[in-house]
């Protein structure tokens, strides 16, 4: 497994004017794209087509100790939206994704902030009985 030491960020929607405007969140999400892609080539690693990721999410500031220590494992059910976040994770470590065929992705809070990347072997490919 591989541990990225980043605030993991949403791919956000951008419009045209992003181009030369550039919003807070596109900003946020590029400086995370290049602290992944960045970590990536540290590990010498590319995404595979089958792969696990755990999303640690940062708990809110404004929290009391007392919530933050209640919290610290639980599932993050709030936003940002798990697809969204796996979207920006893999578009840091991929240009084309269409030959990722399996993903397992979670979302939990944590003190430390991170993505856990595990690679998936492959298992025997589990078909209905109507697609023989």
């Amino acid at each position: 497994a591989y541990r990225f030491d980043v605030v993991p960020v949403a791919a956000p929607r951008m419009n045209r004017a992003d181009r030369w405007k550039r919003r807070a969140c596109v900003v946020r999400y590029f400086a995370y794209r290049d602290q992944v892609r960045a970590k990536a080539i540290e590990y010498g690693i590319t995404l595979p087509n089958a792969f696990t990721v755990t999303f640690y999410m940062a708990m809110p500031k404004s929290w009391s100790k007392k919530k933050k220590a209640a919290h610290v494992g639980k599932p993050c059910q709030s936003k940002p939206d798990l697809d969204n976040v796996l979207k920006g994770f893999m578009d840091a470590l991929r240009t084309n994704d269409a030959s990722v065929y399996a993903v397992s992705a979670s979302k939990f809070w944590s003190e430390q902030p991170g993505v856990v990347l595990a690679v998936r072997v492959p298992s025997r490919v589990w078909r209905p009985n109507w697609a023989v």
